[in-house]
C-alpha cells in the first residue's frame, strides 16, 4: 500500500511539474524590425528577408499566344510596391484553391488591428491586389495574411510620410 502511495504521488509530480514548465513558456514576440524593400514593379531590391513568406512559386502558361499567368500554385502573401512607400502601395496576395482570405494591419505588437486591408471568402484561384494607404501615418506597419484553411504570412510595410 506505501509502495502505492509513493508511485501515485511520484506521477502526480511529475504531471504537476510538466505542465508547470510548458505553461511557463511564453509564445515567441513578433518584432517589426525591418522591411522587405521592392521597388513599383514588385521586385525586391534588399531588406528583410523573412518577409513575405513563402515567395510565390511563378507558372507561365506558353502554349497560348501570348504568354499567360496560370493559376497560382502556393498561397503567398506577395509584398508590397513599393516599400517603403510615401504614398500608397499595392499589397498582392495569391490563393491556388477557392479559400476564404482576411488581410490585416497592425501598428504594434499585440494590439488589434488599426486597418482592414481585405475581408472576403470564395475567391477563385488567382493573385490579387489591395491599394493601401497609412492610417495613421509615417511608420512600420505588419502585414498579416490569413485564410480559413490555415494558411499565415506576415511582413512589414513603411511609409515615409
Amino acid at each position: 500500500m506505501n509502495c502505492l502511495r509513493q508511485t501515485t504521488f511520484a506521477v502526480l509530480a511529475a504531471v504537476v511539474f510538466v505542465s508547470c514548465e510548458e505553461s511557463s513558456q511564453k509564445p515567441i514576440e513578433e518584432k517589426f524590425e525591418g522591411i522587405l524593400q521592392m521597388d513599383n514593379m514588385c521586385n525586391v531590391l534588399g531588406g528583410d528577408a523573412t518577409d513575405f513568406l513563402p515567395r510565390p512559386e511563378v507558372c507561365i502558361d506558353t502554349t497560348v499566344v501570348p504568354p499567360v499567368a496560370c493559376p497560382p500554385k502556393n498561397y503567398s502573401l506577395v509584398g508590397a510596391c513599393p516599400n517603403p512607400s510615401d504614398g500608397g502601395t499595392e499589397i498582392q496576395f495569391a490563393i491556388s484553391e477557392i479559400d476564404s482570405v482576411w488581410i490585416f494591419a497592425y501598428d504594434r505588437p499585440g494590439l488589434p488591428p488599426v486597418d482592414t486591408l481585405f475581408n472576403q471568402g470564395n475567391r477563385r484561384p488567382g493573385v490579387y491586389t489591395v491599394v493601401w494607404q497609412s492610417p495613421n501615418g509615417p511608420g512600420i506597419y505588419r502585414i498579416r495574411m490569413f485564410t480559413a484553411s490555415g494558411f499565415r504570412s506576415y511582413g512589414d510595410v513603411q511609409f515615409t510620410n
